[in-house]
């Protein structure tokens, strides 16, 4: 099992369904992961939620072997 520590405090998080998925904001230092529990109300971890690909907000990543080609004009 993967150990998940909080982007606000760095504390680890014993309890992930309390975790609350966001985008990064612009600019923001994440604290370095420790030993100790974490006491947020609501822990938050940047990025998109286990399952997803991306999150609202945040372009999906391109398709493998997906070609786009330009539309003809009749």
């Amino acid at each position: 099992m993967l150990d998940i520590y909080c982007d606000t405090c760095g504390g680890f998080m014993s309890d992930p369904s309390r975790i609350s998925y966001r985008l990064p904001p612009a600019a923001s230092a994440i604290p370095a992961p420790h030993s100790a529990l974490c006491a947020c109300l609501e822990p938050i971890i940047y990025g998109p939620p286990p399952g997803r690909a991306s999150s609202a907000g945040q372009a999906p990543p391109p398709r493998r072997g997906t070609v786009l080609l330009p539309r003809r004009t009749a």
